[in-house]
């Protein structure tokens, strides 16, 4: 999935990044108020970054037990390539297979 940033996460971004720039730009630069909008903006991308990789961790661990498709132990093949009847004796046959099917499956 895509992270989703709040609307806050983007206005900060957003204000330091344009405060930076804007301090950058001038001639006359205050070494100690562009050391501290360096600082936030290194600290707003740690935060996103560390919010990623709680992410990827979360759902790595979420998936580690999970086994999607089981392989296929054979249940099914006793029900295989047995001809249909016609009519009622069709329909028997199919209740029968299907009564089969679950004795099998959880007796």
């Amino acid at each position: 999935g895509e992270l989703q940033c709040s609307a806050n996460d983007r206005a900060d971004v957003w204000h330091t990044n344009q405060a930076f720039r804007r301090t950058t730009k001038s001639n006359r630069i205050n070494p100690t108020k562009a050391a501290r909008l360096e600082m936030s903006l290194m600290h707003v991308q740690l935060c996103h970054l560390q919010i990623l990789h709680n992410l990827v961790s979360r759902r790595k661990d979420a998936l580690q037990d999970v086994e999607r498709y089981p392989r296929y132990d054979g249940v099914l093949t006793p029900l295989e390539n047995i001809p249909m009847g016609v009519g009622q004796a069709s329909a028997k046959l199919a209740r029968d297979r299907i009564t089969q099917h679950y004795d099998m499956l959880y007796n």
